[in-house]
C-alpha cells in the first residue's frame, strides 16, 4: 500500500508524527527538485535515513562494529536526515508500507540497524525542535498566512509547547505521546517522580489552552540518547479541557485516517 501527498498541504513534521501515532512499517520517500531522500519507519520507530548530505554517515554507522558507537551514529545521521528533509517546503512524498524489514537502503545494510531496534520518533523530534531558533525552525507552527495560502485546509499536530509549575519554580519544555488521561514532557528541567505540578500547554489548530494537575508518574532524568523526560497523568481536568483534548485527539487521529493509515 503507497500513500502519498504534497509537502504544500501535509509538511513532513505531519507526517513523522502520523506515522509513529498509527505505529507504521515502511519508507517514506520524498522528492523536491533535485533532492530526494528515504526515512525508514519500524513500528513507528525511526530506523534510519538517508538524504543528499548524510549518505556519508550512513554507511559510517554501518561500518560501525561496536553496537553501542553505531546506535550513536546512527541517531546522530538521522537528525541530520531529518533536518535537510524537514526544511523542504514543496515537493512530493510517498510512504509504502512493508511487511518485512528492508534489506538494504541507499547500498547499506539494513540488517544491524534493525537489529539493535528502533529510535524514538518522537523523541529526534523534540531534539530538533529544542536545538534551533524557533523563528528559524524547520518545526515551527506555519503562520496564520501560510496556513491560508495552502491547497486545503488542515489539522497540524505540531510539538506542543508547556509549561509546568511547581511552588515557585516554573519549567518549560515540549509534550507528545499526548493521550486523554496524560502525555510525556521533556524539559531541560524535570519535576521529580510522585509530585503533582499545574500544567500548561495551547493545543493547536485554534482549540485553546488547557490547565490542569499532572502528577508525574515516571522519570526518566537520565539519558545518553534524548529520552530523558516524565510521564504526566491528568488529574482534576475540567469538563472542558477534556474536551479540548478529546477534540485533538480526534483530528490527529481524522490527519492519520484521510493519509489511509489507520481504519
Amino acid at each position: 500500500m503507497i500513500v502519498s501527498g504534497e509537502l504544500e498541504n501535509v509538511p513532513l513534521l505531519d507526517v513523522f508524527q502520523v506515522l509513529a501515532f498509527s505505529s507504521q512499517s515502511g519508507a517514506l520517500c520524498v522528492e523536491s527538485g533535485e533532492t530526494t531522500g528515504t526515512v525508514l519507519f519500524d513500528q513507528g520507530g525511526i530506523v534510519c535515513g538517508e538524504s543528499p548530505a548524510t549518505r556519508l554517515l550512513l554507511a559510517r554507522a554501518a561500518q560501525e562494529v561496536d553496537p553501542q558507537n553505531r546506535r550513536a551514529f546512527r541517531r546522530v545521521q538521522a537528525l541530520a536526515c531529518l533536518t535537510e528533509l524537514m526544511s523542504l517546503r514543496i515537493g512530493v512524498f510517498r510512504f509504502k508500507k512493508y511487511d518485512q524489514p528492508l534489506a538494504e537502503l541507499a547500498g547499506v545494510d539494513m540488517r544491524s540497524f534493525y537489529a539493535s531496534g528502533t529510535m524514538s520518533t518522537g523523541d529526534l523530534l523534540l531534539v530538533l525542535a529544542t536545538a534551533v531558533d524557533k523563528k528559524d525552525s524547520v518545526l515551527a507552527p506555519a503562520s496564520h498566512e501560510q496556513s491560508r495560502s495552502r491547497a486545503h485546509e488542515r489539522f497540524s499536530p505540531t510539538l506542543i509547547e508547556a509549561t509546568l509549575v511547581l511552588g515557585g519554580s516554573k519549567l518549560t519544555g515540549h509534550l507528545t505521546n499526548m493521550s486523554a488521561g496524560g502525555c510525556f514532557f521533556q524539559g531541560d528541567a524535570l519535576p521529580e517522580k510522585d509530585t503533582v505540578p499545574e500544567l500548561h500547554f495551547e493545543l493547536p489548530g485554534e482549540i485553546g489552552s488547557v490547565t490542569t494537575k499532572a502528577r508525574v508518574v515516571w522519570a526518566r532524568p537520565e539519558s545518553t540518547e534524548g529520552e530523558r523526560g516524565v510521564g504526566l497523568a491528568f488529574e482534576g481536568a475540567t469538563r472542558a479541557d477534556k474536551e479540548k483534548l478529546q477534540t485533538f485527539l480526534e483530528r490527529f487521529h481524522q490527519l492519520a485516517a484521510d493519509m489511509d493509515l489507520v481504519g
